[in-house]
């Protein structure tokens, strides 16, 4: 297999029709020649072993806004990073997104819409490429909104009345 040479206990099986044996290739992407020589010098002809270099994993580097504030309604949230693939899956908690739900893909950023929810909620995120490699996990987190705050009253006192009268 290319210029290394496998003999003897190298090997773990021969028949006839098939040699069975381990090899280490390497990780870049290349092609190297195979032939089987037998005792005497006899030698097989050439076929070429392909190496597809192994995929890149991706990366996610930030998550914006985080946190986000829940809502009901739909929010834009961000994923920064590399190596994102067309076709991937986007993890968010227990949600699986694929690449067709996405509002934009690129190699270094993603978006999506979601809707969190109004509740404070912690959710990893992680992204995995249709051709293998999942990127590590980053913490998004979700607050819930804050409740709403009475400052002030005006008039305050009010006069009774039985005719409607504007409060701020």
């Amino acid at each position: 297999v290319g210029t290394d040479t496998y003999q003897g206990t190298q090997i773990g099986s021969v028949t006839s029709s098939q040699i069975v044996l381990s090899v280490n290739v390497g990780t870049s992407t290349r092609s190297l020649p195979v032939q089987v020589t037998i005792p005497g010098g006899k030698a097989s002809n050439s076929v070429n072993l392909t190496v597809n270099a192994p995929p890149v994993a991706p990366a996610i580097t930030t998550v914006s806004p985080n946190p986000m504030t829940g809502s009901n309604t739909g929010q834009t949230l961000t994923i920064n990073g590399s190596g994102f693939q067309s076709g991937l899956r986007l993890l968010i908690g227990s949600t699986t997104i694929l690449a067709s739900q996405l509002a934009s893909l690129t190699a270094t950023q993603l978006r999506v819409n979601i809707v969190t929810g109004l509740a404070a909620h912690t959710y990893t995120v992680q992204v995995v490429n249709a051709a293998g490699g999942t990127s590590n996990s980053v913490n998004f987190q979700v607050n819930a909104p804050l409740a709403p705050v009475i400052a002030s009253l005006t008039p305050n006192p009010m006069t009774g009345s039985a005719a409607a009268q504007t409060l701020t």
